[in-house]
């Protein structure tokens, strides 16, 4: 039997910025599936307007993902999933101001490809970050270009949404040696000032995704169809809590929709 379809606009490019308290998903999230087991799902993003990047995302759940701050992210982390995870405003650092090689990590069982962060001080200066993955032998950077949404130049609390979002890379592994602390089990992203801004990003909540399916420049008002046949083939194991949409420019016109059965 067939549910009935869950259809719904998305005004942001992702979550916006709900800033909710831990273990609460966000109504901006989608279609939740703590109790869906479908044998056909159709994801459907339908877009406003001009050509834009957009993605199918899965939140994952608070309790599957961790969060780390370091001063030397070459070198060690220290864990801060709690203070990553609360609404509290200026508890987790994304970086160090003046201070090179300083950032955030975060890590999950699913590759953590969509970042959402609510940022609560601004960062100033010229920083220059960049977006590491683990291969399995080497932290390598997503360039620029194979990001869904263009990296923020400094965290602003002006901002809609500050937001990292991108293809996984074929070749993420899981841990992320020899950095001390990175948990082995989980696929681990980090976002490393090369050069620091004089004053640092901090936010108050962190979400984390993966994206389930992307389309880079998607054609003016063209659909994105995601389409997996088979309970094997079902893309949300217990680690994610809802599917959403996201785009590359925020629209109230773009629209989410999701066939399941």
């Amino acid at each position: 039997m067939s549910a009935p379809p869950f259809v719904k606009t998305f005004r942001t490019k992702w979550l916006g910025a709900p800033n909710g308290a831990a273990n609460t998903v966000p109504a901006t999230a989608g279609l939740n599936v703590n109790d869906i087991s479908p044998i056909f799902v159709k994801a459907s993003v339908k877009i406003n307007g001009a050509s834009v990047n957009v993605a199918v995302v899965g939140l994952i759940k608070d309790s599957q993902w961790w969060a780390a701050v370091s001063s030397n992210l070459i070198d060690s982390v220290t864990v801060d999933t709690t203070d990553a995870q609360s609404s509290t405003a200026n508890d987790f650092a994304l970086e160090v101001a003046n201070t090179a090689n300083s950032g955030c990590m975060f890590g999950a069982p699913l590759p953590p490809s969509a970042l959402s962060i609510a940022t609560t001080t601004n960062s100033a200066g010229s920083p220059v970050r960049v977006l590491e993955y683990w291969n399995s032998t080497a932290w390598t950077t997503i360039a620029a270009a194979g990001c869904l949404v263009a990296q923020p130049a400094n965290w602003l609390t002006t901002a809609t949404e500050d937001l990292i979002l991108f293809i996984p890379p074929q070749d993420w592994a899981r841990g992320g040696t020899p950095v001390a602390s990175v948990n082995q089990a989980t696929y681990n992203v980090r976002i490393r000032c090369t050069t620091a801004p004089t004053t640092a990003g901090l936010a108050g909540r962190v979400y984390v995704g993966t994206v389930l399916s992307g389309e880079p420049a998607l054609a003016a008002n063209g659909t994105h169809n995601a389409i997996w046949e088979n309970i094997n083939g079902w893309p949300c194991p217990g680690a994610i809590a809802a599917i959403g949409g996201a785009a590359s420019t925020a629209n109230e016109g773009h629209v989410l929709s999701i066939v399941y059965r």
